[in-house]
């Protein structure tokens, strides 16, 4: 229990270094406000990543579910709570990043699971067509960027069954 000398010391105290104590205060709660809004955010962006993930793999109305849940992809059971996904994915989360699948055919794990930009999410999907030439592997439409090509001259003669080399060629097909 506090006494009554205690109280008056507290009070004539505060009078004597009010202003002192005040901006403390301030500075205090912009710091601590900062802090909490920055984890906020992270926080909501790693949500909402996580419940979109849980709606393609379980809510049968969702309109990607066809091509996740329906093909069998599913999640790490740790992840059934958000705690669990938090504890695998928020080291590494960065704002403006997409959950992406490493493997497109796998599950979501943390070791087949990263944060992406859109464009690497865009050249990571089943519809692209891979191709290894001279040693490397990416899909056609980065080889034509790379090479200043025109993608789609290279994907018309991929699918008329030319063989890699002469789709890979850059005779006409600049852009």
């Amino acid at each position: 229990m506090i006494t009554e000398n205690k109280k008056r010391y507290n009070r004539e105290y505060y009078r004597e270094n009010k202003e002192q104590i005040d901006a403390h205060k301030k500075v205090w709660r912009v710091k601590n406000w900062t802090r909490i809004h920055q984890e906020n955010i992270q926080r909501r962006g790693l949500y909402n990543a996580w419940s979109a993930m849980k709606a393609r793999c379980n809510r049968e109305t969702s309109s990607q579910y066809k091509d996740y849940g329906g093909r069998g992809i599913t999640y790490h059971p740790q992840w059934e709570g958000f705690a669990g996904f938090r504890q695998d994915m928020a080291p590494t989360y960065q704002k403006g990043m997409t959950l992406d699948r490493i493997d497109v055919n796998g599950n979501y794990t943390s070791d087949n699971c990263r944060w992406a930009t859109r464009k690497e999410q865009n050249n990571n999907k089943r519809k692209h067509i891979m191709v290894n030439y001279q040693g490397e592997k990416m899909t056609l439409a980065q080889y034509a960027d790379q090479k200043g090509l025109n993608f789609g001259s290279l994907r018309s003669r991929y699918y008329r069954g030319m063989s890699i080399e002469k789709v890979m060629s850059s005779k006409s097909l600049r852009k």
